[in-house]
């Protein structure tokens, strides 16, 4: 990225280089392809006789992946995917339920 602020400079000195945002990198899931971790997740909720925390929900998706025992990095990649998929579905499939963790959820009815 220095290299081309500096080319940049070279023509346009006046040209403000700051304002010139990175691409924030996605990563790749290594259990679920793209759009399908929701369904495991509205899987996971529909057995559930209750509400559950977002913790809860990816125990069990890696309990039902063949992960006994995960260590914490990896519960904390698939926290992250199923917390930002609750946020999108919050009031259209899901629903927040509760005090504490920010997205634990039930389906809605």
């Amino acid at each position: 990225m220095k290299h081309v602020e500096a080319v940049i400079r070279m023509f346009y000195p006046e040209y403000n280089v700051r304002a010139i945002s990175l691409r924030r990198r996605n990563r790749a899931n290594r259990w679920y392809k793209r759009g399908t971790m929701f369904r495991a997740v509205l899987d996971v909720l529909k057995a559930a006789d209750g509400p559950l925390t977002v913790r809860e929900i990816v125990l069990r998706l890696l309990a039902g992946l063949g992960e006994a025992k995960p260590d914490l990095k990896t519960v904390l990649a698939l926290e992250a995917g199923v917390r930002g998929t609750l946020a999108r579905k919050d009031g259209k499939t899901v629903q927040n339920v509760g005090q504490g963790m920010r997205h634990g959820g039930r389906l809605r009815k």
